[in-house]
């Protein structure tokens, strides 16, 4: 109300100075705060005002919530200092998905299928808005964060999974220029909604990852991988966008920490999986519902992506079926009859 009497015409000679006051006195207050924060986090107030106003409320990634726990050991409740070595992630952002993500009460593990009727039926009878009170009804306790990730990714009916029409990446590809914000940012809820049968993550994924122009698709490179190995070296494995940037890689920040962590990093252990080991996964999963818990039990160095993989390929005794199944046998294929057009042809 005070900045649209400022505003007003009959009044502005009269309160221009005022205002100018007052907004002076608004900027002293986010620089004074920045500089609080600075002095408990040793960081620059700049770069603390400028991240402010790069907030992602998008849901954290597995690779976020890796880089967190590492974190958390690194700088044990410096939130501000975390959010900031995120990018892109408020301070109480972090201190939420850091509570999530250690909570004992709380389930993690996959969803049962009597867990996703319920939650569909809960939908239905709440909404899409009320998660915490679908969440106090669940059968077993979940995250409210992640029930709303797991119906806005799984099961909304009214978004497809699978591939993608041409129709949708033509809408996609259309809507991606209207929705543009300042700061190279994007819109996503509005593409969503115009492209009509994705969620905002589907349709941020595609463009990042299948159709943007500028990011190069496909195996990385020999060369790649060494440009890789030798920035990080140099600068570490946290600012990823500034080894992007002194590789020369065409390809997205996200990208480029995936394929380090999960394929170059000297530390993860990539050695085959032993049965032993293979057991005692799956039964420390069972036990505590966290695959996270479950490394801290091995005290391995398997990365939870691995992890992950090895304990869907096991848990059904999948691996040991394909073993057992009974190799096809190739069959020889028979050369059709020939006519007497053919026999005519070879006599000539």
């Amino acid at each position: 109300m005070l900045l649209s009497w400022c505003a007003s015409r009959s009044r502005i000679l009269l309160v221009q100075p005022f205002c100018k006051r007052l907004l002076q006195t608004e900027a002293q207050k986010v620089g004074s705060k920045a500089i609080k924060t600075a002095e408990r986090t040793h960081l620059s107030p700049k770069l603390l005002i400028e991240q402010k106003h790069a907030i992602s409320r998008r849901l954290f990634t597995e690779e976020e919530d890796e880089k967190l726990l590492d974190l958390y050991k690194r700088y044990p409740k410096q939130w501000s200092k975390i959010a900031y070595e995120l990018s892109e992630r408020s301070p109480a952002a972090v201190f939420n998905r850091y509570k999530s993500l250690t909570s004992k009460e709380v389930f993690y593990g996959p969803y049962e299928a009597h867990e996703i009727q319920a939650l569909k039926d809960l939908v239905a009878k709440y909404g899409e808005h009320d998660w915490v009170t679908i969440a106090n009804e669940m059968p077993r306790k979940r995250d409210p964060l992640l029930l709303r990730r797991t119906w806005k990714e799984a099961l909304d009916p009214q978004h497809k999974r699978g591939p993608w029409a041409e129709k949708e990446d033509n809408l996609l590809m259309t809507a991606i220029p209207k929705y543009h914000l300042e700061g190279n940012r994007v819109d996503w809820d509005g593409v969503a909604q115009d492209v009509g049968t994705r969620n905002r993550k589907q349709c941020y994924e595609r463009f990042m990852y299948q159709l943007n122009p500028s990011h190069t698709k496909g195996p990385y490179t020999a060369k790649e991988d060494a440009a890789i190995i030798t920035a990080v070296a140099k600068y570490g494995d946290q600012n990823w966008q500034k080894i992007k940037e002194v590789t020369g890689i065409n390809r997205n920040t996200r990208s480029i920490f995936a394929h380090y962590k999960y394929y170059l990093d000297p530390s993860i252990d990539r050695s085959p999986w032993t049965d032993k080991e293979t057991t005692q996964l799956i039964e420390l999963f069972k036990k505590y519902g966290r695959m996270t818990t479950v490394k801290e039990k091995l005290n391995s160095n398997r990365s939870l992506k691995h992890m992950w993989a090895q304990y869907h390929v096991n848990r059904n005794g999948l691996r040991e079926r394909r073993k057992e199944a009974t190799p096809i046998k190739k069959t020889e294929k028979v050369p059709p009859p020939r006519t007497e057009e053919d026999l005519q042809r070879e006599n000539l």
